[in-house]
């Protein structure tokens, strides 16, 4: 059996995501560690979906890649009862989520690796990009890996800041 565990932060609350087959992967915690001698546990709270691949925070705005289809956009502006705000299914096959540093663009990719992506039509490779405009996503652009013969496009990093230093 494996476990992992995501992590995601914003100001000094930590969000903490299971992911495994047991019924308490499904949960989200919210964590203080502003006194990292004397963390306090604000919240819990469970997804709709029983496994995530990827959870990430802009602001006050938690994203959490659902496993397989699904994003799920929570309302974090009050740690201790986070909202679901927005639900969109991204594709067939959805794996990693990444956000610009400036929180006005999210990147999402497909692949699971080879040994556990969906098969026939569902076995999508892509690379999708939206902005988020604080009530829905808008694609701006999709590049489908299988097409342009690009392999699988497991993980991909967008949010470095030193990519747009000068």
């Amino acid at each position: 059996s494996s476990y992992a565990a995501y992590l995601a932060w914003w100001k000094s609350v930590v969000y903490v995501s299971g992911d495994g087959v047991a019924r308490q992967s499904q949960m989200v915690q919210s964590v203080d560690v502003t006194d990292p001698t004397a963390l306090t546990f604000l919240s819990g709270w469970r997804t709709c979906c029983y496994r995530k691949n990827d959870i990430r925070v802009v602001e006050d705005i938690l994203y959490i890649a659902g496993w397989g289809t699904m994003l799920h956009v929570f309302d974090v502006s009050n740690p201790h009862k986070p909202k679901q705000i927005y639900e969109k299914k991204i594709g067939s096959q959805l794996n990693m989520v990444s956000q610009s540093w400036d929180g006005k663009r999210l990147y999402y990719t497909s692949s699971l690796l080879a040994n556990w992506d969906k098969t026939g039509e569902d076995n999508e490779q892509f690379l999708k990009a939206f902005t988020w405009d604080g009530k829905e996503l808008t694609e701006r652009f999709a590049i489908d890996f299988t097409a342009e013969q690009l392999g699988r496009p497991h993980i991909m990093r967008f949010g470095a800041r030193s990519l747009y230093a000068s």
